[in-house]
């Protein structure tokens, strides 16, 4: 019952020691790129004041001439110069790719732009892949590689089979238990372990933040920034896109940790991977470091030429600006936690479904005086999901066998002989036996077109694509379903008719016969009895259909196999 999800199946992917050898194998390929994306080299808020008091006399009395002469404020002559020792550090570090006197950004600037907006390309599909939607269940895989010991102790506490295996029957106050237990563990967890796992989630978040920003309009920006010659840029046309950019650019601080890499690309190409053995995974995943570490490579290279704190502070004319960096990572315990959560709320559901199945399996035991067991050729699973109604066929099956051409005799002789005191009644009935004819038709034709050699059995066998192959599928669950409907409706119908003939109440819906003493003839009381039997037969079949399908719904919303599989 319990399916695995997608980060379950990729941490079994390859070992601990065998990922261990495998990153040692392309070591050379991932050295350089687990240096941080941008090198923080811009001091704190300037102060004048400070700045003053730091230079030698001869410099302080020069400005205290110049503040006079000029009726300037110090301040402003000091901010002056530093402005212009902001300019000449850029230059000596990065050339010239900007002109301060004319508020333009220059060729080389857009020519590193340019350069990270081609390099974004080779890792953007990889980023996505575990954003967005998928970023909880891959921050959950991470946790797989990064705190294996911790992660594989805390599915064990949560799993369904542990679950069942708690004394009690009570389930609230056995999910209150795991939780407390769950909630102790989680703590437990080292601080060194809470904060890698911290910083690594902070790269992945940033750098597919780095992945959706606009490079395009900003090199856009530079044919059409009010620069007199292509490929310039006004101050103020681009400011505040280089905000925005510096805003992740500036956050990426920290050591790219190549476990981190090698999660990305084996949670992007799941699909890819999990047909491949260990060799050919451990080639595909060491081309497709290359290509990632290569790319991350240029970016660090043209992201650290930007120089982008200096600049900022050049382009808003402020040597205080500070860039706001971007949060990342630091709610990867709250996602983890709340994924523990639901997968305790899980197990305690399939706890709860696979109890109420057994005992319904009992019921069916009792009721048919036979096991309940799959309908042959009913597949269990197609391609990885369960299919639907598959014990709610195995019922019908049963009832068609074991009751089914038993009980039309006795419900026939009501038809042709019954005298119902009702013309209402007359009609149900004459309805609800149609309907169960027609259930005995089509479930003959199911059977038959499951058995081997025949029709559907055959398709879904035979059919190598895969949508084609659920498209069969859910045409026989759909077949199954109306199936299932329509014998639902006659049964209900035909027990409350039945119920009504043998022990009608004066007022009741139902009514009885008006030959209830004479019908059958010499058999009257013989027919009576068999219509007795009758009448629990079609009772009970309701209710076990009815109970049980009900817990495969619970199961198909739960994404689970309820036996099946």
């Amino acid at each position: 019952m319990d399916r695995k999800q997608t980060f379950e199946r990729l941490v079994e992917t390859l070992t601990s020691d065998e990922r261990r050898q495998m990153l040692a194998r392309i070591s050379k390929s991932f050295q350089g790129a687990s240096e941080p994306i941008y090198l923080a080299g811009v001091s704190a808020r300037f102060d004048p004041e400070k700045e003053y008091r730091s230079l030698p006399w001869w410099q302080r009395l020069w400005v205290a001439l110049v503040s006079i002469f000029r009726a300037r404020p110090r301040d402003e002559i000091m901010s002056e110069f530093a402005m212009r020792a902001t300019v000449e550090s850029i230059r000596e570090s990065a050339g010239d790719i900007l002109d301060q006197r004319k508020r333009l950004l220059l060729v080389p600037f857009r020519d590193h732009i340019a350069g990270i907006g081609e390099a974004i390309p080779v890792i953007r599909d990889s980023f996505a892949a575990v954003s967005g939607p998928n970023r909880s269940s891959f921050v959950v895989y991470l946790a797989a590689m990064r705190i294996a010991l911790e992660h594989r102790e805390l599915m064990l506490l949560t799993d369904s089979d542990a679950i069942a295996s708690r004394e009690g029957t009570n389930e609230a106050a056995v999910k209150r238990q795991v939780r407390q237990e769950l909630d102790k563990r989680m703590e437990s967890i080292p601080i060194r372990s809470r904060s890698d796992m911290m910083m690594t989630v902070r790269v992945v978040d940033l750098l597919y933040s780095l992945t959706q920003f606009p490079f395009q309009t900003v090199l856009e920006c530079f044919e059409a920034g009010g620069g007199n010659d292509v490929g310039l840029c006004s101050f103020d046309y681009v400011s505040r896109h280089l905000d925005s950019l510096a805003t992740t650019v500036v956050a990426l601080k920290d050591a790219i940790d190549p476990t981190a890499l090698e999660a990305v690309i084996l949670y992007a190409g799941s699909d890819t991977a999990k047909t491949m053995t260990g060799e050919e995974l451990s080639r595909w995943v060491h081309v497709e470091m290359s290509k990632m570490t290569g790319a991350l490579t240029r970016i660090r290279d043209h992201t650290r030429a930007l120089e982008l704190e200096k600049v900022l502070r050049v382009v808003h004319d402020d040597l205080s600006f500070e860039v706001a960096q971007a949060a990342g990572g630091e709610d990867w315990f709250l996602v983890y936690k709340r994924f523990l959560g639901e997968r305790l709320t899980r197990g305690v559901a399939e706890h709860r479904i696979r109890r109420r199945f057994r005992e319904l399996s009992v019921t069916a035991m009792h009721l048919f005086s036979h096991l309940l067991q799959p309908l042959p050729g009913y597949p269990g699973e197609s391609d990885d999901k369960p299919v639907r109604f598959f014990w709610s066929a195995a019922v019908m099956s049963l009832f068609f066998q074991k009751f089914y051409d038993a009980m039309r005799p006795v419900l026939k002789a009501v038809l042709v002989q019954g005298e119902f005191y009702k013309p209402g009644n007359r009609a149900q009935f004459n309805d609800a036996y149609n309907e169960l004819s027609n259930f005995g038709v089509q479930w003959g034709k199911v059977t038959t077109d499951l058995e081997s050699g025949g029709a559907l059995r055959g398709l879904i066998d035979g059919m190598h694509d895969a949508e084609q192959r659920r498209a069969v599928v859910e045409e026989l669950e759909n077949r199954v379903l109306a199936i299932r409907t329509a014998l639902l409706r006659s049964v209900d119908m035909l027990s409350n008719l039945m119920h009504g003939i043998l022990y009608a109440q004066p007022g009741s819906t139902f009514d009885s016969l008006s030959n209830f003493g004479e019908i059958g003839g010499r058999r009257n009381a013989e027919l009576l009895e068999e219509m007795k039997g009758v009448a629990e037969q079609l009772a009970s079949v309701r209710g076990l259909i009815v109970d049980l399908a009900s817990v495969e719904e619970e199961a198909e919303a739960l994404g689970a196999f309820v036996g099946n599989g």
